[in-house]
């Protein structure tokens, strides 16, 4: 399998996003379970292909250096993603199927994975199912940061400055601690000295 970057291959990953959008399914409110793209073209995850707006040159830029402007709304989209697969599990260990008034279902007896009964229901119920516990409905707007955003550049820059200092310090711990030995050594000392 090869390997995406989205970094470097921008044209690959439009290509792995399109084509698993395209085996994307979705709860009707009927309960039946239909390809998303029969219903909308409209998907849950999407990159922003063909923006003109100058406010999002910098995100469509593939380079590194470009990375500060994908940051935000990356680590929003995976923390959405993250949040409902996680109540998702939570409900399964649960032993909760997605519609309440299916009993579960246990697989067999040396199955790895979830009856694919237990999973079955309208749109209501698998947006329901895919909140945490407790929680009623999804918020309508979140905040654009993210969660923990402040706390995560502390961490990188306190992490970069410690690698930064760190090495510097030891610089000057060593050349402080270096005797000054040798006629070569002390002439050009003398020489810089006088220069300056």
């Amino acid at each position: 399998m090869a390997k995406i970057s989205p970094k470097c291959e921008s044209k690959r990953l439009f290509q792995a996003m399109g084509r698993a959008n395209d085996i994307a399914y979705v709860a009707t409110p009927s309960g039946t379970i239909v390809l998303a793209t029969s219903i909308s073209q409209e998907q849950a995850i999407s990159l922003r292909q063909g923006v003109h707006d100058p406010l999002y040159n910098d995100e469509r830029c593939t380079v590194p250096i470009y990375n500060y402007a994908r940051f935000l709304p990356w680590a929003q989209a995976v923390e959405e993603v993250s949040e409902m697969f996680r109540a998702a599990s939570d409900h399964a260990h649960l032993h909760l199927s997605v519609d309440p008034s299916v009993e579960w279902e246990r697989g067999e007896k040396y199955a790895t994975g979830i009856n694919p009964k237990n999973r079955i229901g309208h749109r209501a119920q698998v947006e329901a199912y895919c909140l945490s516990l407790g929680e009623q409905a999804l918020p309508t707007r979140r905040s654009m940061w993210g969660p923990d955003v402040f706390s995560r550049i502390a961490t990188a820059s306190l992490m970069a400055l410690s690698l930064q200092w760190g090495t510097t310090g030891a610089a000057v711990v060593v050349n402080w601690f270096t005797p000054t030995i040798g006629k070569l050594y002390t002439s050009v000392m003398a020489i810089c000295l006088k220069k300056t």
